[in-house]
């Protein structure tokens, strides 16, 4: 028992001298398990594909507001008035 902490030292001493190994990260194996790390699929880094995502879901946002007024009708006169529209956007 008086031995035990000085035999685990000793025996646990090259593990600790050694340290992490870090591979070459310019090795062929290296390069050849990932070419293109940055790449997240043929023609996109991830970033191009978040603001992607980010625009297409802005844009639909801005879409739904228009679509909930062609719904509703509020972009035409009323028929309700007794007097004629007149057509004032200039198109005919």
């Amino acid at each position: 028992m008086k031995y035990t902490l000085p035999l685990i030292a000793i025996s646990s001493a090259p593990l600790l001298l050694t340290g992490c190994s870090k591979p070459d990260p310019m090795s062929f194996e290296a390069l050849s398990a990932n070419i293109t790390p940055e790449m997240a699929n043929l023609t996109q880094r991830q970033v191009d594909i978040d603001r992607t995502w980010a625009l297409s879901y802005n844009e639909n946002l801005r879409m739904a507001s228009d679509d909930l007024v062609r719904m509703w009708f509020g972009g035409e006169p009323s028929q309700l008035s007794p007097y004629p529209t007149i057509n004032t956007s200039g198109q005919p």
